[in-house]
């Protein structure tokens, strides 16, 4: 199956480089303009995608109906889609958590974003073999995605512009008893131990 990832339009949030996490997070007019000129591209493909998904928070579903509206689709919401969770840390700018020596425990390990990441992998790849699903979601989140779906850590994955488009093909396994995560791992390779914090610090100016 073929799965579109977009992340969600230009925040103000993103203006100001701090971390959103799973805060809502407000659409600017650039934002808005962003979602509507993607919307305009992806019109050819009404009819060919299945659904629509979106991470339940606002940036995102803003951006996913605008997307859904030109599909003639509902917008379904997956709480599997969102962002990582920064804990205290949500709404510091990224330049101060870039100098923090450790991450406080209230924020979401990578491996469980990893987690949740594979879990739509599977859900998806399962449910809609065959098809062609979009999914709009936010650009820590699908860094870590697409680094599940090739077998590496997020670090290695170039961060998305807000509102680029992103395609991956999935597979399930050939046998029913393969464990579902080596259809998303073609290298064989999870996330390698102690990453996390060096992925932690993998942030661009106003990804997250």
């Amino acid at each position: 199956m073929q799965l579109l990832l977009v992340r969600h339009g230009q925040t103000e949030e993103n203006v100001r480089q701090v971390l959103q996490g799973q805060s809502p997070g407000h659409l600017t007019a650039q934002g808005y303009a962003e979602a509507r000129e993607l919307a305009a591209q992806l019109e050819k493909l009404r009819g060919q995608v299945a659904c629509v998904f979106s991470s339940d928070l606002e940036r995102a579903v803003r951006t996913a109906e605008i997307i859904a509206g030109v599909l003639q689709l509902p917008v379904l919401r997956e709480p599997l889609l969102r962002e990582r969770d920064f804990g205290e840390l949500t709404g510091r700018s990224i330049a101060e958590v870039r100098a923090l020596s450790e991450m406080p425990p209230t924020v979401e390990p990578v491996e469980a974003m990893r987690e949740r990441a594979r879990l739509f992998l599977e859900r998806v790849a399962r449910v809609y073999d065959g098809g062609t699903v979009l999914a709009v979601s936010h650009g820590l989140y699908l860094r870590g995605l697409q680094g599940v779906w090739a077998g590496c850590p997020l670090q290695e994955i170039p961060p998305m512009r807000n509102c680029e488009v992103r395609t991956l093909q999935l597979e399930l396994p050939a046998s029913p008893s393969s464990p579902t995560a080596c259809s998303f791992h073609p290298q064989g390779a999870a996330s390698p131990a102690g990453s996390s914090f060096a992925e932690s610090l993998s942030l661009s100016d106003g990804e997250a």
